[in-house]
């Protein structure tokens, strides 16, 4: 295929306006990714406004989620909005460089922070479990938000560097990708772990039975909480936090799937028209659509949050939101 197209900084905006397969491509992932981007946009607005109203909400680990959330709204607020104009106008052959540059950028920005903040929450967790009362003792919200404030400030400036010409953008993506396969890896090898310790845990406070009725199982159940005390409190609800932000963390895993194979594929073919122009639109459409995914399960499965959002919607929208749960 042979391609004319104008240069924009290290980005190439080519003339693909003859070929129907990338229109329909544009037009069918900007439809679906402008709906995405709505629920994207309102679902991690109310998440961030409750976490930033409700001081009780904000604990270390709703910090990190904080940061993630806060990557779904830009995602929906600035990227799927630019990445939609950006599709729309190349594939009738009238790229804005202004526009790719918008998108590049943020995409870069919102991609990697996601990424180190998955790496992020991965290591709280174990921690959490692994070694409850140092965490307690040596975790705060405060400390949390001050290096999350110093990543932020450092990709933001990384993701610049494209385009300020100090690094190129094969070196750039080779990043990426490396801080994407360490994070799955990190993912996979950490929950695995704390899979393993809450299992045994379980089955010491809560041994397998064999024949007891039905009120001695709960009775057994009753002393075995009273026994647990404050630290089997804190257990409990740190394991559930951790199995949240567990579904969190692989539905994240899943969304950047795609593009993690299509990174994979560009560094084995190089650049064909088939992955940029067909397949990398619509794994970019569905990790997007894990923006808009993300605040559903902040909502359904983090009582905290979801109380708290409850408590900010209007009474319509609570009763209708009640409804929709009861279902």
């Amino acid at each position: 295929m042979t391609e004319n197209g104008t240069q924009c900084l290290f980005l190439t905006i080519s003339d693909v306006s003859g070929y129907p397969s990338v229109k329909f491509t544009a037009i069918a992932t900007t439809v679906i990714g402008s709906i995405s981007s709505i629920g994207s946009i309102l679902g991690n607005a109310l998440v961030l406004f409750v976490l930033f109203k409700h001081e009780r909400l904000r604990t270390p680990s709703n910090v990190l989620l904080g940061s993630l959330c806060l990557t779904d709204f830009l995602t929906g607020f600035i990227v799927v909005p630019t990445i939609s104009v950006r599709r729309i106008t190349e594939a009738y052959g009238s790229g804005i460089c202004i526009i790719r540059i918008v998108c590049a950028y943020f995409s870069y920005l919102t991609v990697i922070v996601s990424v180190v903040t998955i790496g992020l929450i991965s290591i709280d967790r174990y921690y959490a479990i692994m070694m409850p009362f140092s965490y307690e003792r040596n975790v705060t919200a405060r400390k949390y938000f001050a290096f999350l404030t110093l990543v932020w400030l450092i990709l933001a400036v990384h993701s610049s560097l494209p385009f300020l010409q100090i690094l190129s953008g094969t070196t750039f993506f080779k990043i990426a990708f490396s801080l994407m396969g360490v994070t799955i890896i990190m993912f996979a090898a950490l929950y695995t772990r704390i899979s393993k310790v809450v299992k045994r845990h379980r089955s010491k406070i809560y041994p397998r039975p064999s024949s007891y009725r039905a009120s001695e199982l709960q009775q057994q159940d009753g002393t075995a909480a009273t026994l647990g005390g404050e630290s089997g409190n804190h257990r409990n609800s740190e394991r559930k936090r951790t199995n949240t932000i567990a579904i969190i963390l692989a539905t994240s895993v899943i969304c950047y799937g795609p593009l993690a194979m299509i990174f994979v594929l560009r560094g084995i073919q190089g650049d064909t028209f088939e992955l940029i122009y067909i397949a990398d639109p619509w794994a970019d459409l569905i990790l997007y659509l894990n923006s808009s995914i993300n605040p559903v399960i902040y909502c359904f499965r983090a009582r905290d949050i979801n109380e708290a959002v409850l408590g900010a919607l209007p009474n319509k929208a609570r009763r209708l939101f009640n409804r929709t749960i009861s279902i």
